[in-house]
């Protein structure tokens, strides 16, 4: 399991991290990210495949992906 960190960062930024690590194959994928990028990766993730489990938290957005 793989946790990626893109909080504090501005898009499109976050989404070409997270493309990397979901590109890498590893499984699952756990995504803390601002509730602002929220949209973009859910995109993105189900665009490359992959389900999304998502726990929206006080501040933050935690998104678990797991290859469809």
């Amino acid at each position: 399991m793989k946790t990626v960190d893109v909080r504090g960062l501005l898009c499109p930024e976050p989404v070409y991290i997270v493309r990397e690590h979901l590109s890498s194959g590893t499984d699952p994928v756990t995504v803390l990210c601002e509730k602002h990028s929220r949209e973009n990766l859910l995109w993105l993730g189900e665009n490359l495949g992959w389900q999304a489990e998502v726990e929206d938290l006080l501040d933050e957005v935690r998104i678990i992906f797991r290859k469809g």
